[in-house]
């Protein structure tokens, strides 16, 4: 989901799944930020398996309008957010 502040601040969040390649296509944010991306930060799942095993899992920034997630867990569920602008 995305919600947008009188002040041009944008709040994105989802969730991805990283693939069997243990990264994900190039997926698109609920909406484009037209300025800028301030921050983008993933992690696993809550109760996914594999969750708390300490492996490497995040999201990679692609574009305003395309990020990408990642995990040393094929199939692993990334829950993210990114504000910006």
């Amino acid at each position: 989901g995305y919600m947008t502040f009188s002040n041009g601040l944008i709040l994105q969040w989802g969730q991805t799944v990283a693939g069997a390649n243990a990264y994900s296509a190039d997926t698109d944010f609920p909406i484009a930020f037209p300025n800028n991306v301030f921050s983008l930060v993933g992690s696993k799942s809550e109760g996914a398996s594999g969750a708390s095993d300490g492996n490497d899992a995040g999201i990679e920034y692609v574009s305003l309008s395309q990020y990408k997630v990642y995990s040393d867990d094929n199939e692993q569920t990334i829950n993210w957010i990114a504000i910006g602008n």
